[in-house]
């Protein structure tokens, strides 16, 4: 921790994975890279999910061409090589696991970081701090309960009751 880099104020260029994530791999801005979704102009119905086109020029891209060995594993189906994102990744290099929790993404992480020699990149994406997260066990008293809750609050914040405060209250 005492040689890592902290950001007080981070933005996303995106409130979405898949744009904000063509912008991480490339970047550049959502205009510049085309990765959108929404609703087709023809049709509320019908939604447009873009794929990182070819033509950009992905970190994983550039950093292969300086020597690089790159691996990847992500869990987010928004992200897949049919859409792009494993440009710069060798086939098998390219890891997707739909319903791997973060502690298997991690140990596929660990035990592939082992085969590299430097330089390497390595990138690794987890769904579980997606909505609604609950940490691990023997993780969860790491981060004290905020002072000052109300029984109800915590009933709102309960795992259980996330979900259905949040589509209540859409």
């Amino acid at each position: 921790a005492e040689e890592c880099v902290r950001f007080d104020r981070a933005m996303a260029p995106s409130n979405w994975t898949k744009s904000t994530m063509a912008s991480v791999f490339t970047s550049l801005h959502g205009d510049a890279h085309g990765v959108h979704y929404g609703a087709q102009p023809d049709t509320v119905t019908g939604p447009v999910s873009d794929s990182l086109p070819e033509s950009l020029e992905t970190w994983a891209e550039h950093l292969q061409a300086l020597g690089y060995a790159t691996w990847a594993c992500q869990t987010n189906a928004n992200l897949t090589a049919a859409l792009g994102f494993a440009q710069g990744f060798a086939p098998n290099d390219y890891v997707f696991r739909n319903s791997a929790n973060a502690s298997q993404v991690t140990d596929m992480a660990l035990e592939k970081i082992k085969t590299f020699e430097p330089p390497f990149f390595q990138y690794v994406h987890y769904m579980d701090p997606h909505f609604t997260y609950e940490a691990p066990a023997a993780h969860r008293d790491w981060i004290p309960e905020p002072e000052g809750l109300t029984a109800s609050d915590r009933r709102l914040l309960a795992p259980t009751h996330v979900v259905d405060f949040y589509w209540d209250n859409l």
